[in-house]
Order: C-alpha cells, then sequence, then structure tokens
C-alpha cells in the first residue's frame, strides 16, 4: 500500500495544556508520515497520541525540534506500515518526562526499527516517568537506539514481548537489539499496570 498524507507540524512551539492532538485510524505517508520541526511541550495532563494508524512512509514520526512532557503522555500503540528508514517514533533533540508522564509504545508492527531517542551525550531523560516499549514487532538490526536516563524514584522503562525480524526476543537480546539501560522486562500476556493498563 502506497499512499496517506504528510502532517507538518511548524513554528517555534506547539504547547499542549491539559488537552490533546490524536491521529488515530489515519493513513500516513510520504517523506515523513509526521514531521514537528516545533517543538512539543506537553503539560496538565496533554495526551499526544498516534493510534491504530497505517504508516507507509521513507520516516516515521519525527520530532526535530523535540519533546518536553511534564503529567502528560506520548502514544503511540497498534500502528502497522512500513518505514523505508529510520524508526517508528523518532524524538531528536531534548527529550524529557517528568512528573508520571509516559511515553508509550505498544502494539506496533512495522517494517523498521521502533524507536529512536537522542544519543549520548543526550537522552530521553525519565524523571518520575515511565517509558514502555512492549508488544511490538520490528526489522533490522536493532529495536531502538539512543539513550535512556532513568533520574529520581518512580521511573521505569518497561520493556517486553518484542519480535525483531521475525524473532521473539528473549530478555538476553535486548542489549543486543539497542534497549541498552535499568529496564524491568515483562513477557507477553502479563497484566502489567504499565503495559495494558494504559491507553
Amino acid at each position: 500500500m502506497t499512499g496517506g498524507r504528510t502532517v507538518v507540524v511548524d513554528g517555534a512551539v506547539l504547547e499542549l495544556v491539559g488537552g490533546g492532538v490524536a491521529l488515530d485510524a489515519a493513513v500516513l505517508g510520504g517523506d515523513y508520515a509526521l514531521y514537528a520541526s516545533a517543538r512539543v511541550v506537553a503539560s496538565g495532563g496533554a495526551v499526544l497520541r498516534v493510534s491504530g494508524s497505517q504508516v507507509y512512509a521513507a520516516h516515521g514520526l519525527v520530532f526535530d525540534g523535540g519533546v518536553e512532557a511534564d503529567a502528560s503522555a506520548v502514544v503511540v500503540n497498534d500502528n502497522a506500515g512500513v518505514l523505508a528508514d529510520g524508526a517508528l517514533l523518532v524524538l531528536r533533540g531534548s527529550a524529557s518526562f517528568a512528573s508520571g508522564s509516559w511515553l508509550s509504545v505498544r502494539g506496533n508492527s512495522v517494517s523498521g526499527r521502533l524507536l529512536s531517542v537522542p544519543s549520548y551525550p543526550r537522552s530521553a531523560d525519565l524523571v518520575q516517568s515511565t517509558l514502555t516499549l512492549h508488544g511490538n514487532a520490528g526489522s533490522g538490526a536493532v529495536v531502538m537506539d539512543g539513550t535512556v536516563a532513568l533520574v529520581g524514584a518512580g521511573r521505569r522503562f518497561v520493556v517486553g514481548c518484542l519480535t525483531l525480524n521475525g524473532q521473539v526476543l528473549q530478555p538476553m537480546d535486548y542489549r543486543s537489539a539497542g534497549i541498552v539501560g535499568e529496564f524491568r522486562s515483562v513477557a507477553c500476556g502479563v497484566c502489567d499496570a504499565e503495559v495494558r493498563c494504559f491507553a
């Protein structure tokens, strides 16, 4: 399948306060499925969500200006498609999640990587927040790239139920698949508050 539209977010800052933006059941295509040159700032329970969509693009959901979330969520769940290059979700520049924020990448099936976050010396910073990478299928050399930094109490990096190139990964395989840092493994089918009880 080809076609679909590219979503472009221009400007200096896209600020979401207590509301949200949802791209659900969309068909996204072109050079980028979504390209945000603006820095995305979400606070007060805001939700930025791409869910149940078809992504057939050269590049996936690219946040070139970075993401700053405070008590908010970025949700990329249950999408499918083919990427010519890069990852389904790409966070560049600064990526910080604080005060109970959630970055959820769950239930996706794509040709390509699933997640790309800033690399050392930068990182995706989780301060009392959660990153869930669970129930996804991807292809290529790694599932994700970049560095995840966990800061303070109540921060969690939850990983599990991942398939790469048609092979189910075991926890011992995660580091070689690009998942580096302190994470908690959750198996497929487990009812876990950080995996299945958040949408």
